[in-house]
């Protein structure tokens, strides 16, 4: 038999969401090495592939030029990322034999 979904979380377990006035969402973004090692503890981030979801719902990736935090004097709002966890097992298998 198939392994099924038994439990499925969240992490982080809750966060804050859309923080920022303009109607555009902010790109996604990775964090990146400073090319100055001595930058003081600057936190760098680097443009990463986004998904814009369009008018007919689907989906356009794309990776941004360059980060827009800002649209005029609206900042642009961000989404938390969140990593969905599941532990599977078989359907009438104990607990501590589900595995991620």
């Amino acid at each position: 038999m198939a392994p099924t979904i038994r439990a499925i979380f969240l992490d982080p377990p809750i966060a804050v969401a859309r923080l920022g006035g303009s109607s555009a969402p902010q790109d996604a973004y990775c964090w990146a090495d400073p090319t100055n090692p001595r930058s003081d503890g600057n936190t760098v981030i680097a443009p990463w592939w986004t998904l814009a979801v369009l008018s007919d719902a689907t989906v356009d990736p794309n990776m941004p030029a360059a980060i827009r935090l800002r649209d005029g004097d609206l900042i642009r709002p961000v989404a938390p990322f969140f990593e969905i966890w599941a532990l599977v097992g078989d359907p009438d298998s104990p607990p501590s034999q589900w595995i991620e």
